[in-house]
């Protein structure tokens, strides 16, 4: 649960996020299809978001911004094979982009961002390597860092796991893993299990929003028909 100083940040962050957009929905260019798609990310729209992305990108090849939304929303909406090829594309063209985050002062580099593809891909070791890229080319990018704690955890090195922890303690999306970490130092037998499988769908769900639960399991809110079930505003974090 988010403190109350740190919504109400987040909320002055998307206002002013989607008022900088507000300037832009109505151009017929690149940075008009892309105000367009965050908008439409923003209220859960993916399909329709996804659109604006594609037309920002046709428009205008190097809107790396529309590129990094465009692998986002691929990985949201459960896309794998589209998110790699988008998300290598982006590494190659622009190794050192990094997305500025909506909510936060982080910010997200191409990298982090193939990494996260080749998890849902369930190519973890080549996600390893795309995440240490990362954090070499991009220190300001912590997310790389947590990204590598659980892979590490995953594979059942919470030594190294570990090591990653200070890079990103200040990263509002990971102080829970922060907390595991820190119960770790101190008997790495607290530390809980963790698979391959867990991490994807975590990345998934970073990108949805907070899925409810039916049944004690967890699922996409697209996947849904029950109206008990929904998910949180997409991109809240990103």
């Amino acid at each position: 649960m988010k403190n109350l100083e740190q919504t109400k940040e987040i909320a002055e962050r998307m206002f002013n996020a989607l008022q900088n957009d507000l300037k832009y929905v109505g151009e017929d260019c690149s940075q008009g299809a892309l105000a367009r798609g965050r908008v439409l990310q923003h209220a859960g729209y993916k399909a329709d978001a996804a659109e604006q992305f594609e037309l920002a990108i046709q428009l205008d090849e190097k809107n790396y911004d529309a590129w990094s939304r465009l692998i986002l929303t691929s990985i949201g909406q459960n896309k794998p094979e589209k998110a790699l090829d988008r998300a290598v594309q982006l590494a190659a063209n622009a190794p050192d982009y990094a997305m500025q985050e909506t909510t936060s002062d982080e910010v997200v580099s191409s990298f982090t961002l193939l990494g996260n593809a080749l998890v849902l891909a369930g190519r973890n070791k080549d996600a390893i390597e795309a995440y240490t890229s990362a954090a070499k080319k991009c220190p300001k990018d912590t997310t790389s860092a947590a990204r590598l704690a659980q892979l590490h955890l995953a594979a059942g090195n919470p030594a190294a796991a570990m090591d990653q922890a200070k890079v990103f303690k200040d990263n509002p999306r990971f102080a829970d893993l922060s907390n595991i970490l820190g119960l770790g130092a101190a008997s790495p037998a607290l530390l809980p299990e963790f698979n391959g499988r867990d991490l994807a769908q975590r990345i998934a769900l970073d990108v949805h929003g907070r899925p409810l639960t039916i049944d004690g399991e967890a699922r996409l809110a697209e996947l849904s028909d029950d109206s008990a079930w929904c998910a949180d505003i997409p991109e809240l974090t990103i």
